[in-house]
This record gives structure tokens, C-alpha cells and sequence, in this order.
């Protein structure tokens, strides 16, 4: 009898550049096809911000599926799993900021530490984009 395959979540790791807010990823890197050759939801360590500058596609945050295209900016929470996927083979074009929220809170609010977990709970709360295009 043949093992069922387990659905695997793949980590993707960034760092923060010491003395930055934020990790940016942009330019003639992120020009590509979404999802296509794997097919794997993955999440990050750090807040994503993305906006896409030019595509079309789907976008699965954990039970939901959103369409996007050019403008849309997604926030998704760290530890959320999620996976673009490009339609068709067409390149998309997309750019990120990554964000860590307990060190952005706390800079925001120092010495207020029960603040600052409230705050980081509401950020992690759930992703989205910004046109709401929710697919079934």
C-alpha cells in the first residue's frame, strides 16, 4: 500500500540588515513565474508586504484564494502560510518589504511591553490584499 504524501510548509528565512527597519527586495529579480514549478505553500519569519507592479494571478493565504494584478499590495503576517501563483507562464513582477513587528512596536512603544504584544497580536492577525477579490 502506497504512503499518502504529506503536504509540506517550506520556511523562508530573512534577516533585517542590521540598523534597517526593513529588508527590501525589488528590481529584474522578482520578474518571474509565479507557483508554477512549486506548488508549495511557504511562510516567512518576517511581516511581507508585496505589491505587485505588473501580473495577474492568485494568491492562497492559508483557506482563502484572492485574486491579484498590477497595484494590488498584499500584508501577510509572519508565520502565515501563503503562495502566489502566476496565470499561466506570463512573468509577474512583484516587490517586498519584509518587516519585523516586534522590533518596529517596540521602537514605536518603548517601555510598554503589554502594549506591544497587543499590537504585534492585531498585525499577525490575518492576511490580505487591498482589492479583495476573494476567489472560492
Amino acid at each position: 500500500m502506497a504512503k499518502k504524501k504529506k503536504d509540506t510548509v517550506e520556511l523562508r528565512f530573512y534577516e533585517v540588515p542590521q540598523g534597517e527597519a526593513a529588508l527590501v527586495l525589488y528590481g529584474e529579480a522578482w520578474v518571474r513565474t509565479y507557483g508554477h514549478e512549486n506548488l508549495r505553500f511557504h511562510f516567512h519569519n518576517l511581516m511581507e508586504i508585496g505589491i505587485c507592479r505588473q501580473g495577474l494571478g492568485k494568491m492562497g493565504m492559508d483557506q482563502e484564494v484572492y485574486r491579484y494584478r498590477d497595484g494590488t499590495i498584499t500584508v501577510i503576517p509572519e508565520n502565515y502560510p501563503h503562495i502566489t501563483i502566476s496565470d499561466g507562464m506570463e512573468p509577474n513582477f512583484w516587490e517586498y518589504l519584509f518587516i519585523d513587528p516586534h522590533a518596529v512596536v517596540s521602537d514605536l512603544f518603548p517601555g510598554d511591553p503589554i502594549y506591544q504584544a497587543k499590537v504585534v497580536k492585531a498585525l499577525n492577525e490575518k492576511g490580505g490584499g487591498d482589492d479583495g477579490h476573494r476567489v472560492a
